[in-house]
């Protein structure tokens, strides 16, 4: 646990520090991005104590996960944003409010807080 929390710190730390790029990689962003934010969300679908409102947050957000993260559809440098802006906070709180145990609520905070380093940085 520690070690992963080591490991996604030194990623956002990395990201922070890259010099700002003059135009967004989209599908280099969408690889390093979609993976947690994909799980994160399954997660929460799968957990036995998930709550009527977690369901509600993580349905306001899947359109712009879908529009960012789906393979069919090529994302844009809007979609991405979007999904920052919008998806990201939503499902942090799903995940802060969620009847997850805290362990898992903070690998999942952790690796979305990693996501959205990642696409701050890509701007």
């Amino acid at each position: 646990m520690k070690k992963l929390m080591i490991v996604l710190a030194a990623l956002a730390l990395a990201a922070c520090a890259s010099a700002p790029q003059q135009a967004i990689d989209v599908q280099a962003t969408v690889a390093k991005v979609c993976p947690p934010v994909q799980s994160t969300v399954v997660l929460l679908k799968i957990s036995p104590a998930i709550q009527p409102k977690t369901l509600e947050a993580l349905a306001a957000a899947e359109p712009y996960i879908v529009a960012a993260c789906t393979a069919e559809i090529p994302a844009g440098a809007a979609d991405l944003y979007a999904l920052a802006d919008k998806a990201l906070p939503l499902i942090v709180a799903a995940v802060a409010e969620s009847g997850l145990p805290a362990d898992q609520k903070e690998v999942a905070i952790i690796a979305l807080t990693v996501a959205q380093v990642a696409l701050s940085a890509a701007r």
